[in-house]
C-alpha cells in the first residue's frame, strides 16, 4: 500500500533532524572536552609556578627626640630654696573677737609684713604699717608662732621702726652695702613668706618734684623697683640674688614698688641694739640732691651734690641756727660734693651717708661755691632720731 506524500516528508526531516542532533552532540562534547583540558592544564601550571611581583619600598625616616631625665633647677636662687626658713613674719590687727569665734588671722586683718633682723627678736618694719596701731594691737605671725611687740622704737632719719618681740632663734638676713645695688639690678621680692618674685631695679631715688631743701637727718631717697604693690605688700622684704636684703616695701597698694633702701636705717638698727635709741651724726642743713633735679634751662650748679637750699614749704633755712652746718660756715646755695672720701653720686643721699657717721667725727666737706670747689672742715654734732612707741 503506497504512503501519502506527506507521511513521506516527514519521516525524512525527522530521520535528517536524528542525524544532525547525533553529530552535534559529538562535536560539542568533544569540543568541552578539549577546553577542559587546557584550562586544568592551565591552573595545574599556575599554582606550581608561583607568581612574583616587583615593587619599591620606601623606608620611612625616623627622629628620635631625646627626654631630659634630669629634674629642671628652680629659677629661684639657692639663697632661698635652701635656707632653713624664711625671716618674714607677717603682721596683722588684733580685733576683738565674739563669743564661741574662731582665732583666725585672715587676709582681711593683715597690715603688711616684718622682717627679722636679729636672732633674738627684732624685727623691722616701715612706719606705714603701724599707721594708727598701737604696738599692742599688732601680732606677728612667724613659722607657727605668734607674739607681740614689747617694745617699738620709730627712726625718723629712716621711716622704720624696729619692734623687740619674745621670739628666739630666728634667721638674720645679711645687709646689702650701699654700692651693692644699683639700676638693672635683678631682685626678688617676697610679697608673702616664701613666695618670690623677681624684679629690676630700674631707678635709684625719684625725680624732684620741687626745690625745697631736706633735712640732713632725714633719709627722703627710695629705690624702685619693677612691678605694682597689691594689699599687704607693705614691708615686704626685696632681696639680692645672694640674700642679701635690699629693702623693705614702703609704698601703698595700687603704686610702683618703692622701697626703703636698708642703708637708710642698718646704722640706725646698730644704735638701737647698742644703746637703746637712734642716735646718729648732725649737720643741721638742708639740701635738695642734684641727681633728681631736671631743669629747664642751665643752672651753675651742676649735676650732683647736695644743693643747699631753704624749706620755703615749712619756712625753714638751709642752714640751722646754731649747728654744725653754721658754725662751718656753709650758706644757702653751696653744693656739697663729697663728705671726706664719700662721693655724693645719686647712690645715697646726704643723710644716708651722714648715718654712716658717728656723732662727734671731724669730716672734710668737698663743696662747690659759685664756680670755685673750697674745702670745709666740719665736727659732726649728735642727735636722737627716734621716740618709743607705747
Amino acid at each position: 500500500m503506497r504512503q501519502p506524500i506527506e507521511f513521506q516528508r516527514t519521516l525524512v526531516t525527522l530521520l535528517a533532524s536524528i542525524v544532525c542532533g547525533a553529530l552535534a552532540g559529538a562535536i560539542a562534547g568533544w569540543t568541552v572536552s578539549t577546553w577542559s583540558f587546557d584550562l586544568s592544564t592551565f591552573l595545574t601550571g599556575a599554582v606550581e609556578r608561583p607568581m612574583t611581583t616587583t615593587t619599591t619600598v620606601s623606608n620611612p625616616t625616623f627622629t628620635v627626640i631625646p627626654i631630659d631625665r634630669r629634674p629642671q633647677e628652680p629659677i629661684v636662687p639657692p639663697a632661698f630654696t635652701d635656707r632653713r626658713s624664711s625671716p618674714v613674719a607677717s603682721a596683722y590687727r588684733r580685733v576683738a573677737r565674739k563669743a564661741g569665734e574662731e582665732p583666725l588671722l585672715t587676709d582681711d586683718r593683715l597690715l603688711g609684713a616684718a622682717v627679722a633682723v636679729t636672732s633674738d627678736g627684732w624685727f623691722v618694719v616701715p612706719r606705714a604699717v603701724m599707721d594708727g596701731e598701737k604696738p599692742a594691737d599688732i601680732i606677728l605671725w612667724h613659722a607657727g608662732r605668734s607674739a607681740t611687740a614689747t617694745r617699738a622704737i620709730a627712726d625718723r632719719l629712716s621711716g622704720v621702726v624696729f619692734l623687740k618681740t619674745d621670739l628666739d632663734n630666728l634667721p638674720a638676713p645679711a645687709l646689702a652695702r650701699l654700692h651693692d645695688v644699683g639700676v638693672g639690678l635683678p631682685v626678688w621680692v617676697e610679697r608673702r613668706v616664701s613666695r618670690f618674685e623677681p624684679q629690676i631695679v630700674v631707678a635709684l631715688s625719684d625725680p624732684a618734684t620741687d626745690l625745697n631743701g631736706a633735712s640732713s637727718e632725714a633719709v627722703t631717697r627710695r629705690t624702685t623697683v619693677t612691678g605694682m604693690t597689691s594689699a599687704g605688700d607693705m614691708g615686704s622684704p626685696v632681696w639680692s640674688t645672694n640674700g642679701s636684703l635690699v629693702g623693705l616695701v614702703a609704698s601703698p597698694s595700687g603704686e610702683p614698688l618703692r622701697v626703703i633702701p636698708v642703708t637708710a636705717w642698718a646704722q640706725s638698727l646698730q644704735s638701737v641694739l647698742s644703746d637703746g635709741v637712734v642716735r646718729h651724726a648732725y649737720l643741721g642743713a638742708r639740701t635738695v640732691d642734684l641727681t633728681d633735679v631736671r631743669f629747664e634751662t642751665q643752672v651753675p650748679v651742676g649735676n650732683r651734690g647736695a644743693w643747699l637750699r631753704d624749706d620755703a614749704r615749712a619756712k625753714k633755712p638751709a642752714v640751722e641756727r646754731n649747728s654744725p652746718a653754721a658754725a662751718a660756715g656753709l650758706q644757702v646755695g653751696d653744693v656739697i660734693q663729697t663728705i671726706d672720701r664719700d662721693i655724693l653720686d645719686g647712690s645715697a643721699d646726704l643723710a644716708e651717708l651722714l648715718a654712716g657717721y658717728k656723732p662727734e667725727t671731724k669730716v672734710t666737706l668737698s663743696v662747690l661755691r659759685g664756680t670755685v670747689v673750697i674745702e670745709i672742715p666740719v665736727t659732726l654734732g649728735s642727735v636722737v632720731t627716734s621716740e618709743e612707741i607705747k
